[in-house]
């Protein structure tokens, strides 16, 4: 009887020593797992600030962007006013070319003292 009595408290001994190895490996896959969800959280931090970090970049190269088109406008409105300035000397040009070959034909250019008119007249591409 008492040899029953000991073999059944060392088989409680070695389920007990059985239930603690247990928990230690369930203590070790606790730990593990928090482990991986640090490196998971640190991970998805990483994640955000480098999203950020895209966004910022996207937000300046949109500021670019419109700078850009901000210069382009202002070049085009400074094209436009060289076209409209230069559309306005042609008939000034025109009436100086009419009122030289004018004054050439009534004979008042007077060549004998050497002076003579010369006009060049470009046509402008505007």
């Amino acid at each position: 009887m008492a040899q029953m009595v000991i073999s059944m408290a060392q088989m409680t001994i070695s389920m007990a020593q059985l239930t603690i190895s247990m928990a230690e490996m369930t203590i070790s896959m606790a730990e593990m797992t928090i482990s991986v969800a640090q490196m998971a959280n640190s991970m998805a931090q990483l994640t955000i600030s480098m999203a950020e970090t895209s966004i910022s970049l996207a937000q300046t190269a949109i500021s670019m962007a419109q700078l850009t088109i901000s210069m382009a406008e202002i070049t085009i409105s400074v094209a436009q006013m060289v076209i409209s300035m230069a559309r306005k000397t042609i008939p000034v040009a025109e009436m100086t070319i009419s009122m030289a070959q004018t004054t050439n034909s009534h004979g008042t250019n007077d060549q004998s003292n050497g002076t003579k008119w010369a006009f060049l007249w470009y046509k402008s591409p505007f």
